[in-house]
């Protein structure tokens, strides 16, 4: 590797761990871990979602999620509901003080993304999620490649 694509990388990487630990940094103060804050996430994006959606999305195995799930669920704040075509799997649902949790942990950091995103402009939002995106593929293609594995199935990454 040259040393300008090191350099480059150096800095995307110190990028990514600077977005991350800013989010861990908000769910710590709120006595949540990064993990816990990324189910909400995937709550809120996915209309049905369920363990599975969220450990694919976000590539976290699957007893991770299981262990957030049901300490949610024990703290009163998520039901689950069963999936008609699979009784298995269920979806997740907020009950009325999980809805206001929800609400008291999402809303303001949804408004620093709103103003870190104002700050930018969406064409730069834009073009930073595409890049993203496109090199998050080409780098996991490479690596299944490989190594012969496929990253994006649970089991193939840590937590």
């Amino acid at each position: 590797m040259n040393e300008e694509i090191r350099l480059l990388m150096s800095n995307v990487n110190t990028s990514i761990i600077q977005i991350r630990a800013a989010y861990a940094m908000w769910a710590k103060v709120h006595g949540l871990n990064y993990h816990e804050v990324l189910i909400f996430y995937a709550m809120r994006d996915n209309e049905e979602c369920t363990q599975k959606k969220i450990a694919d999305s976000y590539r976290l195995p699957k007893q991770t999620v299981n262990n957030i799930i049901t300490s949610l669920k024990k703290d009163g704040y998520l039901t689950l509901i069963p999936v008609r075509k699979n009784a298995k799997e269920k979806i997740l649902a907020l009950t009325e003080s999980g809805e206001a949790y929800y609400r008291s942990i999402m809303e303001p950091i949804l408004e620093f993304e709103t103003l870190a995103s104002e700050k930018m402009g969406k064409e730069e939002i834009r073009q930073m999620t595409a890049l993203a995106i496109k090199f998050g593929q080409i780098l996991e293609e490479s690596i299944s490649l490989q190594t012969n594995t496929d990253v994006t199935k649970e089991g193939n990454h840590n937590e």
